[in-house]
């Protein structure tokens, strides 16, 4: 599993939570890089437009589908984007997720 991040998005978005899962299609699970974006301003009731800051991506394994962002910080919301290079699927986008500790 390989993982693509910068020291300045880690560092503002850094902490000692991850954010685990797993992809899947009807077929099994599959191999794919999992987008992670942390949400600015996401908080139930807000008409805000939420922004997305691009925090990292990373290769879920291709026997397991599992996939892990290691080192964020609770404070912050995410949301998760899986895309099919295949382009036989949509992509899967799981939105308010919320780091646990590591």
């Amino acid at each position: 599993m390989w993982v693509v991040q910068t020291p300045i998005q880690m560092h503002r978005f850094g902490g000692v939570h991850k954010l685990t899962g797993t992809v899947e299609t009807p077929d099994g699970f599959v191999g794919r890089r999992v987008h992670c974006f942390a949400e600015d301003d996401n908080k139930p009731g807000n008409l805000k437009i939420t922004r997305w800051y691009p925090v990292g991506i990373v290769q879920s394994d291709p026997v397991t589908g599992a996939f892990e962002f290691p080192y964020l910080g609770a404070e912050y919301t995410f949301t998760l984007i899986s895309f099919d290079p295949t382009g036989t699927y949509d992509p899967a986008v799981v939105g308010g997720k919320i780091p646990e500790p590591m």
